[in-house]
């Protein structure tokens, strides 16, 4: 596939949140990375607390100039669920 990246497309921002599932984020990366969209697509990753997809991250992606990685470490009462899922979808947006 070839395309010529065009500044007159706006630049794309992809959110992807994540814990502990390296296989489909590793899926998601392919997926965004193979869009044929002529601009520029920047890839946020949030990590929610798990020192394996950091890793992941890390080893495969640390020099990749469109993925940029935010690793949150949980508090003591953090509980899996919809209220510190909406707070990441809330950090990743601002």
């Amino acid at each position: 596939m070839n395309f010529t990246i065009s500044k007159n497309y706006k630049p794309i921002k992809v959110i992807t949140v994540t814990r502990g599932r390296v296989d489909l984020l590793r899926r998601a990366i392919k997926s965004v990375k193979k869009q044929s969209y002529k601009g520029t697509v920047y890839h946020y990753i949030y990590i929610d607390d798990c020192q394996e997809t950091l890793r992941f991250i890390k080893d495969n992606f640390i020099h990749d100039p469109y993925i940029y990685y935010y690793y949150y470490k949980r508090k003591i009462n953090d509980l899996s669920g919809p209220s510190l899922l909406a707070r990441l979808r809330n950090d990743a947006v601002f």
